[in-house]
C-alpha cells in the first residue's frame, strides 16, 4: 500500500499532456484523483474500522470543506464550483489516508527531493538552453506550464533536502570521506534548487521570495548547527552560490520602477480593492466556491487574468464569506497546536515546507492547482496533527 502512495508522489510532477488546453494542471489533477482513490480501496480493504485514527485537524478540514460544499447551493456557477471542491475533497482523503498509514519519512522526503531537481534541471535547461520539448506558458515552467507553479513546489520541497541530510548524518558522521561527499553533492543540489525558486520568482511575488529565503534562513542556522561543522561550512557556500548563480537569472530591471511594474502593480491593486468590493456585497456566506472569477469581471475593464484573486487569504474570504474564513482559520490553529509539539528534524522540515506554502499563498493561487494541496495534505499527513 505504502508504494502505490511512493509511486504517486514520483511521478505526479511530470504529468503532462499536450493534447489538452489545460495541458499540465488537469492531467495532474486526474492523475491525483485517480490514483488517491486506488490507494484508499486499498487502505480499506486491508485496515480495520477500529484501527482508523481522526486527527482535531482532519475533522476541522471536514468541516470547513461541508461548509465549502454548502457554498455550492448559492454559487451561480455549479460547474466551477465542484471542479475546486472535488479536488480539496481528495486532499481530505490524503490527508486522512497519510495519517493512518505507517509511511517511511525518509523515503518521501527522497523522491520529493529528487523530483523538485528533476524538475529543477528541466526549467534551468528551458531557460539557458532553449529547451522546448515541454510545453509551457510561462518560461521556464519545467513540466508544470507556468514558472509561478513550478517555482511553488521546488520551494516547498527544498526544506526536505535538508531533513534527508540530518536523517544521514549518524550514518555518517565517522565517515570523513562519506561525509564530504555527500555534502558536497547536497550543495550542487542545493545550488541547483534555490537558483530555480529565484528564476521562477524573478519579476514576480518579490516580497514572497524575501519571506522564504528569511524562513529558511532561519531553519538552516536552527538546526543544521547541530551537525558538523563541514556540513554548514558547505551549506552556507551553497546559499552564497545559489543567490549568485540566481542573480544572473534574474532581469536587470528586477527592482526598477519601470512601466510594466507600475502596470502589473496596478493591476494587483484593483485587483485587491475589486476583491474587496465583492466581499461587502457578500459578507456573511460569500459567492461560492469557485465562483470569484463569475463575479469579478464586474468590477475590472481587465478582462485577462482574473480567474483568482492571487491571494488566497483574500479569496477564502470573497468565496466564503466570514463563516468559511473562521472554519479555514480554525485549521490553521490546529495544525500549529500540533505542529509546534513537534520539535525533531523531520517535523520542522515539514512545518518550513507548510510555511512555504502559506507564503506562496499569499501572493499567488496554489489553492487552485492540483500538485501544491496534495503536497501539503501529505506533509499534514506525515506530521500527524
Amino acid at each position: 500500500m505504502n508504494y502505490l502512495l511512493y509511486i504517486l508522489v514520483a511521478l505526479l510532477p511530470f504529468i503532462i499532456t499536450d493534447s489538452l488546453w489545460d495541458y499540465s494542471n488537469l492531467p495532474k489533477t486526474l492523475f491525483i484523483q485517480n490514483g488517491v482513490i486506488l490507494l484508499a480501496v486499498v487502505f480499506f480493504w486491508k485496515r480495520k474500522a477500529k484501527d482508523i485514527i481522526v486527527s482535531r485537524t482532519l475533522i476541522s478540514y471536514m468541516i470547513f470543506l461541508a461548509w465549502a460544499g454548502l457554498s455550492i447551493v448559492w454559487a451561480i456557477n455549479k460547474y466551477e464550483a465542484v471542479t475546486i471542491f472535488l479536488p480539496w475533497v481528495i486532499c481530505g482523503m490524503v490527508l486522512f489516508l497519510v495519517q493512518n498509514m505507517n509511511i517511511n519519512k525518509t523515503v518521501i522526503f527522497v523522491i520529493v527531493f529528487i523530483t523538485a531537481w528533476i524538475v529543477t534541471l528541466i526549467g534551468l535547461g528551458q531557460h539557458f538552453f532553449q529547451l522546448d520539448w515541454v510545453l509551457q506558458s510561462h518560461k521556464p515552467g519545467s513540466t508544470f506550464a507556468n514558472r509561478n507553479a513550478a517555482g511553488a513546489y521546488i520551494l516547498m520541497a527544498m526544506p526536505l533536502g535538508v531533513g534527508l541530510m540530518s536523517s544521514l548524518y549518524p550514518f555518517i558522521q565517522d565517515r570523513t570521506r562519506i561525509l564530504s561527499f555527500q555534502s558536497v553533492c547536497f550543495g550542487i543540489l542545493f545550488i541547483a534548487l534555490v537558483s530555480m525558486a529565484l528564476l521562477m520568482y524573478a519579476g514576480n511575488c518579490r516580497l514572497g521570495m524575501l519571506g522564504i529565503v528569511v524562513l529558511g534562513s532561519y531553519y538552516l542556522i536552527k538546526y543544521l548547527c547541530k551537525m558538523s561543522r563541514p556540513l554548514l561550512g558547505v551549506l552556507i557556500v551553497s546559499l552564497f552560490l545559489a543567490l549568485l548563480v540566481g542573480g544572473f537569472c534574474i532581469k536587470p530591471d528586477f527592482f526598477s520602477e519601470g512601466n510594466d511594474f507600475n502596470e502589473g502593480y496596478r493591476v494587483k491593486t484593483d485587483r485587491l480593492w475589486n476583491t474587496v468590493k465583492i466581499i461587502k456585497k457578500h459578507p456573511i456566506a460569500g459567492v461560492g466556491v469557485g465562483n470569484f472569477k463569475v463575479h469579478y469581471d464586474k468590477y475590472t475593464p481587465f478582462k485577462w487574468n482574473t480567474n483568482d484573486a492571487h491571494n488566497d487569504y483574500v479569496q477564502i474570504v470573497c468565496e466564503f464569506g466570514i463563516v468559511g474564513t473562521c472554519l479555514a482559520f480554525l485549521i490553521i490553529v490546529y495544525i500549529f497546536q500540533g505542529a509546534f509539539r513537534k520539535r525533531d528534524v523531520y517535523s520542522t522540515c515539514l512545518k518550513a515546507g507548510l510555511a512555504a506554502f502559506m507564503i506562496v499563498a499569499i501572493f499567488w493561487f496554489p489553492m487552485a492547482m492540483a500538485v501544491d494541496p496534495f503536497i501539503c495534505a501529505l506533509y499534514l499527513g506525515m506530521l500527524k496533527v
